[in-house]
């Protein structure tokens, strides 16, 4: 039995690379269940991320046990700017290990909390590589609701983030795999880098998590 979720393809979309996780997961009796999810760049990872999390989820609650590490493809290489940045966690909060397309597509940090079902993938890209903050943020707010059936927005809000300018915007929808979520995305604009903090719950849960889920961006440090 095979559960796979649809691949994500974002065309067009500066500072994207492909993200593609599997796992195997087997039974007491031999039978084997594979998840399998594909996403491309900052918008397409966290998406992916989801199903894949909601997919192993599933299978561990059915009596599968992983039995494959996750695999990795379609690795472009990383960023100078890689590997510096760090979030303090809230208690519960558990970090994941990231594959090398994960970090290649500019995934530093990916954890999840299990007790209120949300997760939160932080990116970062060069600045300089931005020529309009607007248009970046209507793009990825445009390219996320792409992704999703029935998708709607937020305004993009102007707000300060630990003294940094930064945008900040919602986008909820259901995925492929028939699950509805809500994306609070942030960009934290540094001197030399844009800091992406994409957090998101199921769509009937974002009311109990939103405030613990903006307060994630104010423990994100390295920022350069």
């Amino acid at each position: 039995m095979t559960v796979k979720g649809c691949v994500i393809a974002l065309v067009g979309i500066a500072l994207s690379g492909c993200v593609s996780d599997s796992a195997v997961l087997t039974n007491a009796s031999g039978k084997s269940v594979q998840c399998a999810n594909e996403g491309w760049g900052w918008l397409g990872a966290p998406i992916a991320m989801a199903r894949q999390s909601d997919c192993l989820k599933k299978a561990k609650a059915a009596g599968f046990q992983q039995s494959g590490a996750l695999t990795a493809s379609n690795a472009p290489k990383p960023s100078a700017l890689a590997g510096k940045l760090d979030l303090a966690f809230p208690a519960g909060w558990q970090e994941k290990a990231l594959t090398d397309a994960q970090r290649s597509a500019g995934t530093e940090i990916f954890a999840s909390d299990a007790t209120t079902d949300s997760s939160v993938v932080v990116s970062a890209a060069n600045e300089a590589e931005l020529t309009d903050r607007n248009v970046f943020m209507l793009s990825r707010r445009a390219a996320q609701e792409s992704q999703l059936k029935d998708a709607s927005h937020s305004d993009i809000a102007d707000i300060t983030v630990n003294g940094r300018p930064a945008e900040r915007f919602e986008v909820t929808g259901t995925s492929a795999d028939g699950a509805r979520y809500t994306f609070l995305d942030t960009a934290i604009f540094g001197k030399a880098q844009v800091v992406i903090v994409n957090a998101w719950t199921t769509a009937p849960n974002f009311d109990n998590q939103k405030s613990s889920l903006q307060t994630l961006a104010q423990r994100v440090s390295g920022i350069q």
